[in-house]
């Protein structure tokens, strides 16, 4: 709002999803086993692009199949706590 009030030029809604992904990588994912409401294209983003360890939220542990699934064959080992 303070940008708008200062009339500094920026986009009116800005999604980060569409900064980070294409539509063709979210396709990917969605034929990976992700699906694809807005939660997961966001854990799906958050875990492609993070340097480090990332934590998502996955109240119903879809993304955890998935990563489980697209990262098998590099020798995933996974812990909960």
């Amino acid at each position: 709002p303070d940008v708008m009030a200062r009339g500094i030029p920026a986009s009116e809604q800005i999604v980060p999803v569409k900064m980070l992904v294409d539509e063709a990588r979210i396709a990917v994912w969605n034929s990976e086993g992700l699906p694809a409401d807005a939660l997961s294209v966001e854990n799906g983003c958050i875990i492609t692009t993070c340097s480090r360890w990332p934590l998502i939220v996955d109240p119903q542990l879809q993304g955890v199949t998935w990563i489980r699934q697209k990262e098998e064959k590099n020798g995933l080992v996974a812990v909960e706590l």
